[in-house]
């Protein structure tokens, strides 16, 4: 079904008191912000470990993570990072994140959604563990907002993530080389701290502690965020994606379990990829997508002689004509993400 679990800045600013102190919102924010660690998949004998470098072979013995980075949930399951944090296929991704009772969790990164021609990925993990941010307009930034910036500082992520606070220091900048293969485009530049391992971050707007950008590019003269707009449809189309895959899912497996009637099961799905896909601009590209359609057709395929009155009815009630034909060369394991980028 549709994520009805309350983002963690709607908690934090339940009060509408924009006066609240930073101290007091981060509560709600901090279980939002997550670690990213990027772990070898190589396996050195101590020969070859005595040859590296005392630090970089003290991790590796340790299994400790060899690139840090950070990152921001939003959705229960999907976070949001820079492309530059996760791109190598030499490391196996793991993410850390402080629960709202102060527990440490970590979770394996089953899939990585990387854009090359952005420096923008999304993770997705197994579990719906988190707590996802509310997503502002940074269209509305000035040079002297008020901004924070969370995250995984100098690999530091302990207990929780660290703090930088600043100003928003100039308008979009049209393009500017801070990469050698990652020229950046309308990015903006704020005198919050991006130190190494806060790249893929969240920056928070402080007045409304809602996500404006994400850190980009640190240590320079001035660090750079990536403004959320530029991403937000990109996430809005996963995270879609996401819960009609767990809705399709629960009403599967229901229906095989015999706890619901096929027709009804049919009903329920229109209903919830309708709320889902609500004013979604990917609304007809994801109910095309191969992975939804086999799931739909998983769902009515013990509907016999009446099968083509169920595609006639999933299809009046999407309205959008779905070729399941196409879905069932589909293989099970090959379903379990949107694939578009």
């Amino acid at each position: 079904m549709a994520n009805t679990q309350r983002s963690s800045v709607e908690a934090a600013y339940s009060s509408n008191n924009v006066e609240t102190s930073l101290e007091a919102r981060l509560e709600g924010i901090i279980p939002s912000v997550v670690s990213v660690g990027g772990y070898s998949k190589v396996r050195l004998n101590e020969e070859q470990l005595s040859a590296l470098p005392p630090q970089f072979a003290k991790s590796l013995r340790e299994n400790k993570p060899l690139l840090h980075g950070s990152g921001f949930f939003v959705s229960e399951n999907l976070i949001a990072t820079n492309r530059h944090v996760v791109e190598s296929d030499k490391f196996d991704f793991k993410v850390k994140v402080t629960r709202a009772d102060g527990t440490l969790v970590v979770a394996e990164v089953v899939e990585k959604i990387v854009y090359p021609k952005s420096d923008f990925a999304l993770l997705r993990i197994k579990e719906p563990i988190g707590t996802p941010v509310e997503l502002g307009d940074s269209s509305t930034l000035k040079p002297g907002r008020k901004v924070f910036a969370l995250g995984n500082s100098m690999g530091m992520f302990d207990e929780s993530p660290r703090l930088t606070d600043g100003i928003i220091s100039s308008n979009p900048i049209q393009q500017i080389e801070v990469r050698d293969s990652l020229p950046l485009e309308g990015v903006f530049a704020t005198t919050a701290a991006i130190l190494p391992g806060n790249s893929g971050g969240p920056l928070f707007e402080e007045k409304t502690g809602k996500v404006v950008g994400i850190n980009t590019a640190g240590m320079t003269e001035l660090p750079f965020v990536v403004p959320i707009n530029e991403v937000k449809p990109l996430i809005e189309h996963h995270v879609a994606f996401s819960q009609i895959f767990s809705s399709l899912g629960e009403l599967i497996a229901d229906r095989n379990a015999g706890d619901v009637a096929l027709e009804p099961a049919v009903h329920s799905a229109i209903r919830a990829c309708n709320e889902i896909l609500k004013d979604n601009p990917s609304r007809v590209e994801i109910l095309r997508n191969p992975n939804v359609v086999y799931l739909l057709d998983m769902l009515i395929e013990k509907a016999r002689a009446r099968r083509k009155d169920y595609i006639a009815m999933i299809e009046n009630g999407l309205g959008v004509t779905m070729s399941t034909e196409d879905a069932r060369e589909i293989e099970d394991d090959d379903f379990d993400s949107d694939r578009s980028n």
